[in-house]
């Protein structure tokens, strides 16, 4: 994909696939490799996908994606007609996401980023109402949000999801002064599109904005 002669997402592929029973009841599996792969000029690393089985019942593959400082894991099936109630069935294995990596996934909103976030997801529920639960943890993450300006530094803080969103406790994020503030609640969604705040921020002369007009339209 081209858009003003930058390349949006590159890499090397190779694949290997195998289709039978073609005419009956079509089974596919086999592997598919990306070197590599970017995203508006950030190196995210290599991918390695092996599908197990894609039929008319299941998907059950195994996704890795490790260089450039990530190591990262999704393992599982996406059944097209809900088992139990759900579509997902998927464990995901964060040992390190190297924030700096992504920020051109993330469409350049956070800048200037090191560290890294860790932690386990189990995914289950449907495509209309995820279920997430685990923890995600920071790992000496320092960033600066692109429309505020502020570098923050979040070295050892832990996300929570649970079957009815996702829990802050004592979250701490420093501004490049060592103020902090500390954040405490819930963000409570069942499908991650509709969601209510119950949050609560503590601080004192904590900085969180120094951009201009170009930066922010805010």
């Amino acid at each position: 994909i081209v858009q003003k002669d930058t390349l949006l997402v590159n890499g090397i592929l190779n694949s290997k696939l195998t289709v039978q029973n073609v005419t009956t009841a079509p089974k596919v599996e086999g592997t598919l490799d990306v070197k590599n792969i970017a995203v508006r000029n950030d190196t995210i690393g290599n991918l390695n996908l092996v599908l197990t089985e894609a039929s008319a019942n299941e998907a059950k593959a195994k996704i890795t994606i490790d260089g450039n400082g990530n190591e990262i894991v999704i393992a599982g099936s996406y059944y097209p007609k809900p088992v139990n109630n759900n579509n997902f069935d998927l464990k995901l294995d964060i040992n390190r996401l190297n924030l700096a990596s992504i920020e051109g996934l993330m469409m350049n909103s956070v800048r200037n980023s090191s560290g890294a976030v860790k932690g386990n997801l189990v995914i289950k529920g449907t495509p209309k109402a995820p279920l997430l639960t685990g923890d995600i943890q920071t790992d000496n993450l320092t960033t600066t949000v692109s429309m505020l300006g502020v570098p923050f530094r979040m070295p050892a803080e832990k996300i929570s999801f649970t079957s009815s969103g996702v829990s802050f406790d004592d979250f701490k994020i420093l501004d490049s002064m060592g103020s902090k503030g500390v954040i405490n609640g819930k963000i409570i969604t069942k499908d991650y599109r509709d969601m209510q705040l119950a949050l609560k921020v503590n601080s004192e002369k904590w900085t969180v904005l120094n951009s201009t007009r170009k930066d922010n339209e805010l």
